[in-house]
């Protein structure tokens, strides 16, 4: 297996595709050898059952010098870079986001100056685009529209020139609308199934449009990210390469749940970065990264909602 005996280190754990891509390695690549980088009083109820069977480096990406002691120590071959701030509303601080995603990022990079890593994935966010008018290709001007997607694009741009300058195996997963287990209460498809699930009303925004993609579909593409051996292209977006609008998503949760829940269309108040087309082109991924995703919307919302009728006990400890 690729991952037998490699040394991996990932930020981002507690978050909903760290959390997911961490249980993939404990689970079905079990000679792998994970480390995982947690703030203090970092929330890790998606990860708290399996947290005994990785080292932790209690560390926060701000702290330079700490932050290279403890990766010196662990020389990893594969690093995953998944920690983020400002993709929850609630997460609207300018300092904060500069602080994770920009010093963070550059810190993380410079810790490892001394590491002959074999590979360095970083994530990126669609919202980096801003609003387009077609399907959005890696290639594209960046025209982000908020805090949070000009500091990942800002992280992108350090990422790729830094591996560029320094020739380092370093490459950016752009991901559009991650959906699935673990995926954090209050966000769109969280709120319909589990709406769904107790047969309450269904308020949901009329218009924008998505390209959902499942989250294992997604924690493929970053193990599919360790076969590239030429790093000419350092970004990829991960994406169906299809949107589907909000209110069609509520009706194939409802539909799929066989729920008897009402859908109200329109009585949902629409956010800022709501639009009526968001859709990526993954030419580029399924072409070099030989990533190929293998859950259809449809499959993807069913093994969601499968998921949460068995784990809804996780969201109400929390």
């Amino acid at each position: 297996m690729m991952l037998d005996g490699k040394r991996i280190l990932i930020t981002g754990v507690s978050g909903f595709v760290g959390a997911v891509l961490l249980r993939r390695i404990l689970f079905k690549h079990p000679k792998a050898k994970p480390f995982v980088i947690l703030r203090q009083n970092a929330n890790t109820w998606r990860i708290k059952d399996v947290l005994d069977r990785v080292r932790v480096l209690e560390v926060d990406l701000t702290q330079g010098e700490k932050l290279k002691k403890e990766v010196q120590k662990v020389k990893p071959d594969i690093i995953f870079h998944l920690a983020a701030y400002g993709a929850y509303p609630s997460q609207n601080s300018l300092d904060d986001a500069i602080k994770t995603n920009v010093i963070g990022t550059k810190n993380f990079l410079l810790a490892l100056e001394t590491v002959n890593y074999q590979l360095f994935v970083n994530t990126g966010s669609s919202s980096e685009y801003g609003y387009k008018k077609k399907s959005m290709k890696e290639s594209d001007f960046l025209e982000p529209a908020s805090y949070y997607a000009a500091t990942k694009a800002s992280a992108t741009h350090i990422c790729n020139t830094y591996g560029l300058l320094n020739n380092r195996p370093i490459l950016t997963l752009r991901l559009f609308s991650v959906y699935g287990p673990f995926e954090e209460l209050g966000r769109f498809v969280p709120t319909v199934v589990l709406s769904a699930l107790s047969g309450g009303d269904i308020n949901v925004v009329k218009g924008p449009k998505r390209d959902f993609v499942y989250v294992e579909d997604v924690v493929d593409a970053y193990l599919a990210s360790m076969k590239l051996k030429k790093f000419d292209q350092r970004v990829f977006n991960i994406c169906s390469g299809n949107q589907t609008s909000i209110e069609q998503t509520a009706r194939n949760i409802v539909r799929l749940a066989k729920s008897k829940s009402s859908i109200k269309i329109g009585t949902y108040k629409p956010r800022p970065w709501d639009t009526n087309y968001w859709v990526g082109d993954n030419k580029l991924a399924k072409n070099i990264l030989k990533w190929k995703q293998r859950y259809s919307l449809e499959d993807g919302l069913l093994e969601t909602i499968k998921w949460f009728k068995s784990n809804k006990n996780l969201y109400a400890e929390k």
